[in-house]
């Protein structure tokens, strides 16, 4: 006999407006037989009814996974006449740097300030901060992380308020999230709420495990390039997978019940794809709009970074002078034009032939015409292209692409194919194309492609080995050194001594 499922938690928000018009939320729900209560923060904090919400369904998706725990209570915050809270301190510094801040910085910033900084230290007074409870909080995001792994491996689809999936913070994100709130702490050791910064130090720091940079050999490209076309085709005119199996098993008289249970697929599913099926209508393919040929091209062969990419607008292209202009970055040296390859500009050309565009109108847009993301560009042009070109790759029997691939690969894999061209490109020039201030990146790619061509270089070893050999009948003069028994064996086998 099956036992009963146990039925799925529930809970709510609660909102309450104190009596200085801010208005604080809390979660109430049941967990594991007992009522829980967690505070939120207030509307000041960042929190609003629909990101409360949201919370909740994580909080309730990670109780009906069996992997929530009550979360760790902070120390009671104690009062001090002298010093302001953080909230305030951090919002004054923000502002009062926004001029100076590239507008993608200002993001970034907000980001880590709304959603990590002020949510844990928003009740802290400047001079309660000490590096006992800046321990405390990188702690806390380390577990916090391990909490979203954990979801993840049980199944448990956590999403923010804009119904982004969760993704665990790693240890560079949460080294930021240190390195401003050490930015922040900085000024109030100047003002004189603290004495000296809690959140400098390395021992502060979260170990990063560096791995090594992965780049593509060209042929690795260009199976990516194939890769991008191929699935442009299937997308505009090929035909679906799921709605050609649907239509075989029709012709085969199978009731639609039992095609649902044969494809794992639902009746709906199925009930939708047998009526268009019957009524003629043209096969409809989500993606259809996307050219990932054209982007993955323009990663590849302009070695451009993903917010870069989706920056460029239609009139970045100028295809008469062989260029993209990149108009905004973080540092001087990012605002640069970068020269197109005779394939990139026949790519382009085509693409824009095709699509048109009108002057500040985005070049690689999403489907429904907005500009895309970095996570965009990711998840619905870039993952898809690797996944077919690791599957054509084992068509064909070539060797594996390696472990981890993403856009910025791409960007490695053109410094690289530009360090192994015959001259190599200048290291300036290349830096110029890259939007690099100084060369270390650049070195330290270069050190990678001379480490994988092993052979090459080891030929050229053995090379200079050889040319070093002396000749068979060279004569070597005395040795000359110290006095001692190395000395006394060479004068005692000299000839002219012995006589």
């Amino acid at each position: 006999m099956l036992a009963a499922m146990a039925p799925s938690a529930t809970g709510s928000v609660v909102e309450h407006l104190r009596k200085d018009g801010l208005t604080s939320y809390w979660l109430r729900f049941r967990a594991y037989g007992e009522r829980h209560r967690i505070v939120l923060g207030t509307d000041e904090d960042g929190w609003t009814k629909k990101r409360a919400e949201a919370e909740l369904r994580n909080v309730l998706a990670r109780v009906d996974a069996g992997i929530w725990r009550p979360p760790d209570k902070l120390p009671e915050a104690k009062e001090s006449p002298l010093a302001p809270r953080f909230h305030a301190f951090a919002s004054d510094w923000f502002n009062a740097r926004v001029p100076e801040l590239a507008p993608k910085t200002q993001i970034d910033y907000r980001w880590r300030l709304t959603n990590h900084l002020l949510p844990y230290f928003h009740a802290r007074r400047d001079d309660e901060i000490d590096a006992h409870l800046v321990d405390q909080f990188r702690s806390f995001k380390l577990k916090e992380a391990e909490d979203v792994r954990q979801a993840v491996a049980a199944g448990v689809d956590l999403r923010d308020a804009d119904g982004r999936v969760l993704r665990p913070l790693g240890a560079s994100s949460i080294n930021k999230l240190l390195s401003l709130l050490a930015a922040i702490l900085e000024t109030a050791v100047d003002y004189g709420y603290l004495e000296r910064n809690p959140a400098r130090g390395r021992q502060r720091r979260v170990k990063e495990r560096t791995r090594p940079a992965s780049f593509l050999e060209a042929d690795e490209l260009v199976c990516v390039l194939d890769a991008a076309a191929a699935l442009d085709e299937r997308a505009r005119g090929g035909s679906s997978p799921r709605r050609d199996q649907v239509e075989a098993l029709l012709a085969e008289g199978l009731p639609l019940t039992a095609i649902a249970r044969r494809l794992g697929l639902t009746p709906q599913t199925v009930a939708y794809h047998a009526s268009r099926i019957r009524r003629g209508d043209p096969v409809r393919r989500r993606g259809a709009t996307i050219d990932r040929r054209a982007i993955t091209t323009t990663l590849g062969c302009a070695g451009l970074r993903a917010h870069e990419l989706c920056d460029l607008n239609v009139d970045d292209v100028d295809l008469v002078h062989d260029r993209l202009s990149i108009r905004d970055a973080k540092t001087a040296a990012g605002v640069r034009y970068v020269y197109l390859t005779p394939k990139l500009n026949g790519v382009l050309a085509r693409y824009l032939a095709e699509r048109g565009g009108e002057p500040g109108v985005p070049l690689f847009p999403t489907e429904s015409g907005r500009r895309r993301t970095p996570d965009s560009l990711r998840r619905r042009v870039f993952d898809p292209v690797v996944d077919h070109a690791r599957a054509l790759r084992a068509d064909r029997g070539h060797p594996v692409l390696p472990q981890t691939i993403t856009p910025h690969t791409m960007r490695r894999t053109f410094i690289s194919l530009w360090l192994e061209t015959d001259p190599p490109a200048p290291i300036p020039w290349l830096m110029a194309q890259v939007g690099h201030a100084k060369p270390d990146t650049l070195l330290r790619v270069y050190a990678q492609v001379m480490q994988r061509d092993r052979a090459q270089i080891g030929s050229a070893f053995d090379a200079l080995m050889a040319g070093a050999a002396l000749p068979a009948n060279a004569v070597i003069g005395p040795m000359i050194g110290p006095t001692g028994p190395n000395t006394a064996s060479a004068a005692s086998d000299d000839p002219a001594e012995t006589s």
